[in-house]
């Protein structure tokens, strides 16, 4: 009898527990795991360098810093770079004059900049933009979706498709991750406008938006294109439910398409589509379903699965609480699905490659967060029902068991992901534990000296001919960019015209 009654007690301990688990407990758990997950990305930025674009696009503002120190002639140096690009080799005039300014053309111990921009941007960009659509467009409150939010970028951070391309090489994370940060700005301030009834703000908010606007037209083609479907969605719902927004928005959409259509008709882009192989419109556009299928279940994963149940309960919630009327669930599915599949489109139709990795980022975390919107919008189509709403009156009594059987999942899904994250047998699956791994076993700090026995060379006016040796250690998260044997390799050619030197190779393993 005891024990029976130590048993109850326990389990009635247990359910109390488990009942003063509120969402508020959630987002502040979700808010931590965040932060201890990029932490060490971003310690492991301390032993970042320059790699291949960042010196050829870096080769005269390094040169101007060094003769003048003026920040003003760097700026005029990079204005002239991008409009050379611009007529002979690419048209992305935003893109192209920030990656002119690289931070290690100016110190070279600048490299942990590059992921600490990257994560603290995007970031942001991808919390901004969630909330609008979790709160402001499926009716979610702000604690519910601050737990949604930081599981997102968690999970994001920890499994996106190419690390190095997106956190550490400031070249392809500039033109790819930043440019669709300020894409996910963009949109999120023209959202607030259709949601907003203040004049002041609608007016301020308009004008940063055209302001982004002009920048992500002048990006990687894939935001922009995204960035055109999306806004036009929400200028014709303006257009439909209060034409007064029309005006804000309009302007921004304006400022987007002038410059997308000035990035789009460079004549740099055509002299680079004579050396590459793209396919035509329609063949582009169907394979782009194609290969969003193939991606789409490469990356759902099995982490991606535990944290899509950890969330499920809370995405439930949101759908039943909601005001909502989710009445078309089917062309919601169907609308992120081509949205997503949109991406892929430019790549395919320019170079005919759907694969170049570091455009894989950006339309990952758009399926991430496609992903747990539909499945918000299929919970609160279900439980708008009227079976449903019938069923749960007649069962009403149960309802406090429902939600102890939600808390109960959502617990078990939770350590199930931490077990999952950590204790992997390949400690590189995850980029977290990966950048940990690399700092602690020491090949970060072994990869960074070897790198500035490098410089140091480079640096020595007497040596025009360099051999370097091969690095007997390198971080995971760095990829294999390295120079090569051969003084006529591309890399080769952009470090020596860097250095000013007359032949830089690596020494032949």
């Amino acid at each position: 009898m005891k024990k029976q009654g130590r048993n109850i007690r326990r389990k009635t301990l247990i359910r109390k527990y488990i009942d003063n688990i509120s969402f508020t407990h959630l987002a502040i758990f979700a808010t931590l795991l965040f932060a201890v997950s990029v932490i060490p990305l971003l310690a492991l930025g301390k032993y970042n360098v320059m790699c291949a674009d960042d010196y050829s696009n870096g080769i005269a503002i390094h040169d101007v810093w060094l003769e003048t120190g003026s920040f003003w002639k760097v700026i005029q140096c990079a204005v002239e770079g991008t409009r050379n690009l611009y007529f002979v080799w690419q048209g992305t005039y935003a893109s192209c004059f920030l990656m002119h300014l690289c931070p290690m053309n100016f110190n070279y111990k600048l490299g942990f900049v590059v992921p600490t921009i990257m994560i603290s941007m995007f970031s942001t960009a991808v919390y901004l933009i969630g909330r609008q659509i979790f709160v402001r467009w499926l009716g979610a409150g702000k604690r519910e979706y601050s737990y949604i939010g930081f599981m997102l970028l968690f999970l994001f951070w920890q499994v996106m498709a190419a690390p190095f391309d997106g956190l550490y090489w400031y070249n392809g994370s500039t033109h790819y991750i930043l440019m669709q940060a300020f894409g996910f700005f963009m949109i999120a301030l023209l959202s607030g406008i259709i949601w907003t009834d203040h004049t002041k703000s609608m007016v301020a908010w308009s004008i940063m938006a055209s302001i982004l606007g002009a920048v992500v037209g002048g990006g990687n083609l894939v935001t922009g294109l995204q960035a055109e479907i999306i806004i036009s969605l929400l200028l014709a719902y303006a257009f439909i439910i209060d034409r007064k927004k029309l005006f804000y928005t309009l302007i921004p959409w304006l400022c987007l398409t002038v410059g997308f259509m000035i990035n789009a008709l460079a004549p740099g882009n055509a002299a680079r589509g004579e050396l590459l192989e793209g396919y035509g419109a329609f063949k582009a556009i169907a394979f782009s379903f194609y290969y969003a299928v193939i991606y789409i279940v490469k990356w759902t994963s099995p982490l991606v699965v535990l944290v899509w149940t950890a969330l499920l309960w809370t995405m439930w919630e949101i759908g039943r609480n909601s005001q909502k009327e989710f009445q078309h669930p089917f062309l919601v599915t169907a609308s992120v699905f081509c949205l997503v599949s949109s991406m892929y489109t430019p790549t395919l139709y320019a170079m005919g490659d759907a694969d170049l990795i570091r455009v894989h980022n950006i339309i990952q975390m758009t399926y991430y967060i496609g992903l747990f919107s539909v499945t918000t919008y299929w919970c609160g189509w279900f439980t708008h029902r009227d079976f449903y709403i019938q069923k749960c009156r007649e069962q009403e009594m149960k309802r406090h068991r429902r939600n102890s059987f939600g808390k109960i999942v959502t617990g078990i899904a939770l350590l199930a992901v931490i077990v999952v994250w950590t204790c992997t047998a390949d400690k590189n699956t995850y980029t977290g534990i990966s950048a940990m791994r690399s700092i602690v076993k020491g090949e970060a700090q072994t990869f960074y000296e070897e790198e500035l026995i490098r410089r140091e060379m480079y640096l020595d006016d007497s040596m025009l001919d360099i051999v370097v040796e091969v690095h007997t250690a390198r971080p995971f998260l760095f990829e294999d960019r390295d120079l090569s044997w051969d003084a006529d390799y591309w890399i080769n050619q952009s470090v020596t015209h860097y250095f000013h030197k007359n032949r830089i190779v690596r020494r032949v393993e």
